[in-house]
């Protein structure tokens, strides 16, 4: 068995090379609203778990028998939606875990404040349904919080699908119903659905064609979606149901890639459409006359991907995720992912010498994997989508990037391909650490703009077209363990923005998602 410290240690030192900017912040209120509990005692990597198994067993948390410790596996608020009054919310357990297993490595991490246990977990060792890069996934759990009497209640449904879900990803709410969503680990995406007003659970279905499912996003009065293929492709969907027939969806229009997040575009022409993030951008078509996209398996345009900007050819295919997205003062905003360690791991494992890196034999090698293939996040806007010419401008970049050079074995500087020059800063807003822009909200009159960075989330603020971003938060919203904003809505008033959190930590005091509400000047 190995046991290492870990790729978030190993970013966490690179903290220090990177100077922090003195922008003011004008949080005027950062509230605490909810935040998990322990749910398991952990003994040591590869120990039975004294009390049971969270999420198979309703005592295995606290109190833990000597010898063990509380553990909190439910760290990420990862789907949010307000319906009325009421914010609910899907939880992912430990995915810091399952992401690094599936996309970097699946080594055994063992610290103070998290654990990946992978194949050593007891429920990999018994369960054949979990693999080892997702040994320490657990089933997720949901949640409604009250905003009138500031109370917590648990509504996850005593069912069957609930262990089979790999996490609740994907919220949101229409005419009543409110859907709460997310890949299977059996295949599909599974949906559950509840009743605004009377809570009470409506039930499930699986979508067995479907792999993924991200955002939702009211148009005119009309609830639309969007669930990514195991082919890679994806598909937009518009709900046609109600109450009493929750899963009634048609297919409105299609996209060459995994469609991830959406956004309610205003073309030139006034006209609606929907703008759709992923491995790059796509635009549907104008909405008819009607105010909705009709029943359409078409494919809509795209006019943005990563191989107009990226010049090494291997991350720029299998290093780049989509980003939040959304329209604001006459553009529309969006943002990349780079799961940190991934393109280093891709150039190391992969053969093809013309364009991979290959494994490094020496420790100055993997300086040099290292320095060359990590990435930060971009931010980048576009407007005039419905011509044959849209404006693109990149605001957080660069302009020259490392690609690899097989003749020398090195990552040499090169111009990115669409010969952009950042408008406002470099990458991930002037932070190598900032890895993703996973949320953007526009409230207060402001886009914000929510980032995953491994020394604690930031928060950032777009207050016009006309100037760059201001830095709101740096540390987490108050705790540095919370290494990213993964959701937001906002009040009905739109004053008031709710921040679902991410993190790394499962053991100790500050393990665990948090759900926070802020107020600004």
């Amino acid at each position: 068995m190995m046991i290492r410290t870990g790729l978030l240690l190993v970013s966490l030192s690179l903290l220090l090379l990177f100077p922090l900017s003195n922008a003011q912040a004008v949080i005027t209120t950062n509230n605490l609203l909810a935040e998990a509990t322990p749910d398991e005692c952990f003994a040591g990597v590869g120990v039975d778990y004294p009390n049971g198994i969270a999420g198979f067993n309703p005592n295995s948390g606290p109190p833990c028998p000597e010898g063990s410790r509380d553990k909190t596996n439910q760290t990420y608020v990862w789907g949010l939606t307000r319906a009325g009054n009421s914010l609910w919310f899907g939880t992912g357990a430990n995915v810091a875990c399952t992401t690094l297993g599936a996309f970097v490595s699946s080594e055994v991490t063992d610290t103070s404040s998290y654990v990946c246990e992978y194949g050593e977990s007891q429920l990999a060792r018994e369960n054949p349904l979990v693999t080892d890069e997702n040994g320490d996934w657990r089933p997720p759990k949901m949640y409604e919080y009250n905003l009138t009497t500031n109370t917590l209640t648990d509504r996850t449904p005593d069912v069957s699908q609930v262990t089979l879900s790999q996490g609740i990803r994907s919220a949101g709410s229409h005419n009543g119903v409110v859907f709460l969503a997310g890949g299977s680990l059996n295949n599909g995406v599974i949906m559950f659905a509840f009743d605004a007003d009377t809570k009470e659970y409506l039930g499930s279905r699986t979508f067995r064609r479907y792999g993924t499912i991200r955002k939702w996003l009211v148009i005119n009065n009309r609830l639309y979606t969007a669930m990514g293929t195991a082919g890679g492709q994806g598909n937009i969907l518009r709900w046609t149901g109600s109450r009493n027939n929750p899963f009634s969806f048609v297919v409105v229009g299609t996209v060459n890639g995994v469609p991830r997040e959406l956004a309610h575009y205003i073309d030139g022409n006034g006209e609606s459409r929907i703008a759709i993030s992923g491995e790059g951008v796509w635009i549907s078509p104008a909405m008819n006359a009607l105010g909705v996209l009709p029943r359409s398996t078409a494919l809509w345009r795209q006019i943005w991907n990563p191989q107009d900007y990226e010049p090494d050819v291997l991350i720029s295919y299998a290093a780049y995720g989509g980003g939040a997205i959304s329209q604001f003062d006459g553009w529309l905003y969006w943002g990349t992912l780079h799961i940190p360690g991934r393109s280093e791991f891709v150039h190391s494992q992969c053969n093809f010498q013309a364009i991979c890196f290959g494994e490094p034999q020496n420790e100055e090698e993997e300086d040099i994997l290292a320095d060359g293939a990590r990435r930060a996040t971009t931010i980048w806007r576009a407007r005039g989508l419905e011509t044959a010419n849209p404006e693109i401008q990149l605001l957080y970049g660069e302009a020259e990037l490392p690609a690899y050079n097989p003749n020398t074995r090195t990552f040499d500087l090169t111009p990115n391909n669409g010969g952009y020059v950042p408008l406002y800063g470099s990458s991930g807003f002037g932070s190598r650490n900032n890895y993703y822009t996973w949320t953007m909200q526009v409230a207060a009159g402001s886009l914000f703009a929510g980032t995953l960075d491994l020394g604690g989330a930031e928060l950032w603020r777009f207050t016009s077209s006309s100037a760059a971003a201001v830095s709101e938060n740096r540390s987490g919203l108050g705790d540095s363990l919370n290494y990213g904003i993964r959701t937001m809505e906002t009040s009905e008033d739109g004053n008031t923005l709710y921040c679902g959190m991410a993190t790394y930590s499962n053991l100790g005091t500050e393990a665990g998602w948090e759900l926070r509400a802020l107020t600004f000047e």
